[in-house]
């Protein structure tokens, strides 16, 4: 009888393990199935992470050049642009963007090209954007400003003849270094406005004392 009980017992417990394999497999699919929305709401995570650790800088400035950078700055696209500070009777030349950053004036510019040196880069820019021909009075940078990747080298340019920009794109304004001081302009451009803000008061103040 012992060894009947035995041997029952054993069946029982091989007919358990069968069912309980039978009932393991039957649940495979479902279980790839959640496996398979976990490996995607994964790579979802990732992609949102990735998206929030990587930023559009877009400037405010000639700059029209959206840049994809690293927000720890590791893998910051330096962005080089130059400027040009043409002045007449008193006043400086400068540009509003309507399509990119209306509101804002800048300097006219725009960025340099590979292999481009930073007189060709502002003569051609003068060119394309307001027709005019445009020559260095001094080689050496007036000043500089940066802005997140942009990094903003200005020089004094002299201009031929009246500038003829596209009126759908560009609006120009002179304004005088006083008044420069009192519009908006984009952070890069502020650090040459401040230079030309000290010339003035400079030359202001060598006038009175010559006066």
């Amino acid at each position: 009888a012992g060894g009947r009980r035995s041997v029952a017992a054993a069946m029982l417990l091989a007919m358990s393990v069968s069912h309980v394999a039978a009932f393991s497999h039957s649940f495979l699919p479902l279980r790839s199935g959640i496996s398979h929305m976990s490996s995607i709401k994964s790579n979802e995570h990732q992609i949102i992470h990735q998206s929030k650790n990587t930023r559009q800088c877009v400037t405010t400035s000639h700059r029209d050049s959206v840049k994809l950078y690293s927000s720890h700055g590791e893998s910051e696209a330096k962005v080089r642009i130059v400027g040009a500070i043409v002045e007449r009777n008193g006043k400086f030349l400068m540009v509003e963007r309507l399509r990119r950053s209306r509101g804002y004036f800048e300097f006219p510019g725009g960025k340099v090209e590979e292999g481009e040196s930073d007189e060709h880069a502002l003569v051609r820019e003068l060119k394309e954007e307001l027709s005019v021909e445009g020559k260095l009075i001094n080689a050496d940078p007036f000043a500089r400003g940066e802005d997140g990747p942009v990094q903003l080298t200005c020089y004094r340019v002299e201009i031929f003849g009246e500038p003829k920009p596209d009126s759908d794109t560009l609006n120009l304004k002179w304004f005088s270094a006083d008044e420069l001081n009192s519009i908006a302009i984009p952070p890069a451009d502020r650090a040459v406005v401040s230079g030309l803000l000290k010339q003035s008061q400079s030359n202001a103040s060598k006038n009175q004392q010559s006066g």
